[in-house]
């Protein structure tokens, strides 16, 4: 006998507006801004204290708005926009910086 069972759903919910972004919902769930970063010393946040939040596309656009530089893509941008994380040659880039690329050549002489 076969039994429907529900399974936990792992959604992302703006931390200001509540909206929730499923992971299936690619438009919404990847134009949401997740923010973590420790704080550092002198920081308003206080020296250490971690900060995160989560926040949908329309509560950047509310909040942040009258701040943001938004810009036409020229014809040199790809079609698909990218954070950072989301780039397919992020990793390849991000070990090919100098300081990287010489620690990982001590690692690998080290062994």
């Amino acid at each position: 006998m076969y039994k429907i069972k529900a399974m936990p759903e792992r959604v992302c919910i703006c931390d200001r507006c509540g909206r929730v972004m499923r992971t299936e919902d690619h438009d919404e769930n990847q134009e949401r801004i997740s923010i973590d970063f420790t704080a550092g010393y002198g920081s308003v946040f206080g020296d250490g204290n971690r900060v995160q939040a989560d926040l949908c596309q329309y509560c950047v656009r509310k909040v942040l708005g009258r701040w943001l530089r938004v810009t036409e893509p020229t014809p040199q941008t790809p079609h698909r926009a990218f954070q950072p994380h989301q780039h397919p040659d992020w990793h390849r880039r991000r070990l090919s910086r100098p300081g990287v690329r010489s620690l990982l050549s001590g690692l690998e002489n080290d062994g």
